[in-house]
């Protein structure tokens, strides 16, 4: 099967595009929705290409989508790659947009873009060989059907919110029965002592809340385009959001539906997730050097140390991806910039 990668990057250093952000910050937007943090690139871009070309050379296309942005360091003549700005794919009306959710929601309507495809954030890496069939077994997703209670705690937050607004959803559309028609993924083996817990919950005939891990996410364009069918009203009310909004979704809808649909091949990873702060950066450096876990996240926490993690993290990479990739302009140096 064909697989593309689907990637989205922001450069929150670019002084245009601060202006324009700008422009459409009103009064009642959470700062958790548009700080700083949120959009700043850590310099390290190319490290994902490198890291993407060394351990699945097998995809077919790099989806690179911005807003009118290109990394300085990128061939964008590239074969594998195909970068596509926000007003080429997301509908006129929800334009500009600065939220992922709005962006991410939209997918579906990438040109060209495969029925099966895998979207990352920036900060997520594949950090040693994988193979198509880590991510789509028989044609379907693979992911782990782990559920645990729903338990909000205050002050509930945006994360929270969304959480709350997608269950509401999938418990719209489907009862437990849908998956217990399949139980050998629901109480599959791969979960280990996870699957205890969906023991656990089988009383209950809606569904409590799906665990996530923040790591590259398989998808099939298909699942977006029967959401959107079935939840445009949610769907669209988010992509109108500029910013990110209590009433959103996000990406994860696509995933959860999949769940409870039973359309997917079950699989488990131990995810190598790192918040970055200073008390943890050396157990990142390690996991990135030593290729502890296939697929790692480097999450920006909002900490103030931000220059000295990520040199450290940079550091790492280079030692870990020395070599610069395809992708990469020939006279371009690591962090170098093109006039």
């Amino acid at each position: 099967m064909n697989i593309d990668f689907v990637v989205p990057w922001v450069d929150g250093n670019d002084p245009n595009w601060q202006r324009k952000k700008a422009m459409y910050v009103t009064q009642g937007i959470e700062t958790a929705s548009f700080c700083a943090a949120r959009y700043r690139d850590w310099n390290m871009f190319n490290y994902w290409f490198r890291a993407v070309e060394k351990n699945a050379p097998w995809v077919r296309y790099i989806y690179l989508v911005t807003d009118h942005q290109v990394p300085a360091f990128l061939k964008t003549d590239h074969p594998k790659l195909k970068i596509v700005f926000h007003d080429e794919f997301i509908p006129e009306k929800y334009l500009p947009v600065f939220s992922s959710r709005s962006i991410e929601l939209n997918f579906h309507r990438l040109p060209g873009l495969s029925e099966h495809f895998v979207y990352f954030n920036d900060d997520m890496y594949i950090n040693k060989p994988m193979k198509p069939e880590d991510f789509f077994r028989k044609g379907r997703p693979c992911y782990a059907y782990i559920e645990r209670p729903l338990t909000p705690y205050w002050p509930v937050d945006i994360i929270q919110s969304t959480v709350i607004n997608e269950m509401a959803v999938i418990n719209r559309h489907f009862s437990r029965d849908s998956i217990l028609k399949r139980p050998w993924l629901y109480l599959n083996y791969r979960y280990g002592k996870h699957a205890i817990k969906n023991a656990l919950l089988l009383p209950w005939r809606k569904f409590q809340h799906f665990e996530d891990d923040h790591m590259p996410c398989p998808y099939l364009k298909s699942t977006f385009e029967e959401v959107w069918a079935h939840a445009q009203d949610v769907l669209d009310a988010t992509c109108r959001h500029r910013f990110r909004n209590r009433e959103d979704v996000n990406q994860y809808i696509f995933k959860y539906w999949a769940l409870a649909s039973g359309n997917f091949s079950p699989i488990y990873r131990e995810p190598g997730y790192y918040s970055l702060n200073p008390h943890n950066v050396q157990e990142a450096v390690d996991d990135i050097i030593r290729g502890s876990h296939a697929m790692i996240c480097i999450n920006d926490s909002y900490s103030n140390e931000y220059e000295l993690l990520s040199q450290t993290i940079r550091n790492a990479f280079q030692k870990r991806y020395p070599n610069p990739s395809s992708f990469e302009l020939s006279e371009m140096g690591a962090g170098e910039e093109r006039d």
